[in-house]
């Protein structure tokens, strides 16, 4: 097996940019000081550092921070823990900023402490705990010390097994000071019943607080709350100021597998103290929970203002409950209540419905066709507060979240129906094209070559570029030579275009095609930098001249500019451009599924090793789509290449000569194609349990 790399590195370029320049960077195991245990080089590390974790073997030890760092896995390993092994920091010196990002414990806990009269900027990312029994918290982050703001990115981390106590939680976030941030994408998961929480929140009370959860999916029976929002709440009590704290939660998925005699919470807020606090629930989505959305009693006198609105609320005992002294401040609008054992919402919700929402499975709670929930919410208001919140305009499977235009374009609840991904194949002799669905009209198609998908079918590799064409429905073809018996693709159909998405046709012209470049202008695209978005791009030959070239997607704009034209299609081997060709666009803002590949060292062969799909999908589910990204050049054909491991399979990009390192791929990869096929028929639909 050739060497790995991971878009993991990504992060760690973005670290020594954003770190001083005296900051250093370290690979352990490696040369003196990190030629021992992990702990001495971090122990010989001086404050701001980055120390990259690159061992192949379990590491036994148990780690102790004390100052700022960066602890992150190595581009393209994962840094696994032996069992049993914690990560531990107690910081009293001021400031701190601590990114650690890619560790893998098993019966093991982060737990970090801040304790010093001083802002904090924490970043807790892409790890992974595995617990097998009911320990403590899984991650935790508290600052004690009032003095100082604190700054915080939790995201995209996997914790799965039990928590011990009521004051326990899968990720447990203790801020006493301004809090900023986000929890966001995170995956939590417990197969018992347990008494604390999966994803908690405490904040001090009277202080200025501006967070957003969304887009975490939490599966469990927690008695305290899947996700538990406070403020004033212990450690915190009383009143520290006037200050008013906001808090939106969004795109959560809550699915808490109720059982009898359990009585799970699942989205639950709290104020214990007189502050201001304004609240804001949407697009989220509850099922099997005794209280599935609680808006509490506020104590000591506490003002608590927002809305909730979009929420799919199904198949739990009670509906919506907010607090009779404060439901006449809340607007409470187009959710869907349907299937509770008692139904009944606030007199004074309007727009609710009733209808069944037409869910794929309880496991898996998207909406199918002809689902109510369709194109139903308040898309006015969600799309403001996702601005307002600085989220990406995404689902919680990370794909836009706008499908279709109009003030109800948004989907009721945490995901968004509309584009679709399949597997198509060439299933006859070799020739120049193949037809790749008959339904798909003139709905603007991704396609991107897949090497070796099907368990027992054998690789077969198709070198040439393709294109896609329309005659009556749509066809790939080939832009030379011939397409090989046995070659397949993955295919996205997308819906209609939104406003903070677009998908449409771009045709070459002399007013925006120079040399071997063409301009692209959407409304999306013209609104984003060049760190915003990601953007996928599949040749249209509309009848005229062919285009044998390797395509790749450029920023030719400074890059905290935007607008028309910024975002080009060229190329890469600097031939012109034709005129009167076209290309597919799909574009999208960034997210945990929709991302950018980084190639860290010229290879044949970059595999996703960290991402939770494609690193990890034993029964080649996954039906990824990338488009080539500028400027590193990169005249290389490609395909994405499923291999399998002793982990049990991994998704990869192979090009036909090596790739250079910095080479960069736009990637996206759809989890609800993902789910659906790795459901077993006789449980497919999940209402058997």
């Amino acid at each position: 097996m050739r060497l790995l790399c991971s878009s993991l590195f990504s992060a760690g370029l973005m670290l020594l940019a954003g770190n001083p320049v005296m900051a250093e960077t370290r690979t352990w195991p490696g040369a003196s000081p990190c030629n021992a245990t992990l702990q001495a080089c971090i122990d010989a590390s001086a404050s701001g550092d980055i120390v990259l974790v690159a061992s192949d073997a379990a590491i036994n030890e148990d780690i102790t921070l004390s100052q700022s760092l960066s602890l992150i896995a190595a581009p393209g390993r994962i840094a696994r823990f032996a069992p049993g092994r914690d990560v531990t920091g107690t910081f009293n010196a001021s400031p701190l900023t601590l990114h650690i990002e890619g560790l893998h414990l098993s019966g093991g806990a982060i737990t970090l402490q801040h304790n010093a009269p001083s802002p904090i900027d924490v970043r807790i990312l892409r790890n992974r705990l595995d617990h097998s029994d009911a320990g403590s918290s899984g991650i935790v982050l508290v600052k004690s010390n009032a003095n100082g703001d604190a700054v915080v990115d939790v995201s995209e981390n996997q914790v799965q097994g039990g928590f011990g106590g009521a004051s326990d939680a899968a990720i447990r976030i203790g801020l006493n000071a301004d809090a900023s941030g986000k929890i966001s994408f995170n995956r939590v998961r417990s197969d018992a019943a347990l008494p604390g929480s999966g994803i908690q929140l405490q904040l001090s009370p009277g202080d200025a607080h501006s967070l957003a959860v969304f887009g975490n999916r939490v599966e469990g029976s927690f008695e305290s709350g899947a996700i538990r929002m406070a403020t004033g709440a212990p450690p915190f009590f009383g009143s520290a100021g006037s200050a008013t704290a906001v808090l939106r939660a969004f795109s959560n998925v809550v699915d808490c597998r109720r059982q009898p005699g359990d009585f799970p919470l699942g989205l639950w807020f709290a104020a214990f103290s007189p502050t201001e606090n304004e609240l804001r629930l949407f697009n989220n989505t509850v099922l099997g929970c005794a209280d599935p959305v609680t808006v509490a009693y506020p104590t000591g006198g506490a003002s608590v203002v927002g809305s909730i609105f979009n929420n799919l609320i199904a198949y739990n005992q009670y509906s919506l409950s907010v607090s009779a002294n404060v439901v006449d401040d809340f607007v409470i609008e187009r959710n869907l209540s349907h299937a509770n054992s008692f139904n009944d919402m606030p007199a004074s919700a309007t727009g609710t419905i009733t209808d069944d929402p037409l869910l794929f499975s309880l496991s898996a709670p998207r909406p199918t066709a002809g689902s109510p929930a369709i194109d139903a919410g308040n898309a006015v208001s969600a799309q403001l507060l996702y601005a307002v919140a600085g989220a990406p305009q995404v689902d919680a499977d990370g794909r836009r979240r706008t499908v279709g235009a109009g003030a109800t374009a948004v989907d009721i609840g945490a995901y968004e129906f509309g584009d679709r991904v399949f597997l198509a194949r060439n299933s006859g002799a070799a020739g120049t094209s193949v037809a790749l669905s008959e339904d798909d009209e003139l709905l603007p198609l991704q396609i991107s070559k897949s090497f070796n998908p099907l368990a027992g079918a054998g690789g077969v590799a198709n070198p040439n570029p393709v294109a896609a064409f329309h005659l009556l429905s749509w066809f790939a073809r080939t832009l030379s030579g011939q397409m090989p018996a046995g070659a397949s693709f993955h295919v996205m159909a997308s819906g209609p275009a939104g406003a903070f998405s677009s998908q449409f046709q771009h045709v070459t012209t002399g007013t925006n095609t120079l040399d071997q470049a063409t301009a692209l202008s959407s409304t999306h695209l013209n609104g984003k930098r060049f760190d915003e978005a990601i953007v996928l791009a599949t040749p249209v030959w509309r009848g005229g001249d062919l285009n044998a070239r390797n395509i790749t997607v450029n920023y030719a704009c400074a890059p905290a500019s935007t607008g028309a034209g910024c975002w080009t299609v060229s190329n890469q081997n600097a031939t012109p451009m034709p005129l009167d060709y076209g290309f597919h666009i799909h574009s999208q803002d960034r997210s945990p599924n929709a991302f950018v590949h980084r190639v860290a060292q010229t290879e044949q062969y970059s595999p996703f090793v960290g991402h939770p799909i494609l690193g990890n999908d034993p029964q080649r589910c996954a039906r990824p789509l990338a488009t080539p990204k500028g400027p590193q050049p990169n005249d290389t054909t490609f395909e994405l290449e499923y291999r399998p491991t002793d982990a049990g399979g991994t998704w990869g990009i192979w090009g036909d000569s090596p790739m250079p390192a910095g080479a960069e791929f736009f990637v996206f990869v759809d989890q609800a194609a993902f789910e659906a096929c790795i459901a077993s028929d006789l449980f497919k639909d999940g209402f058997e349990s």
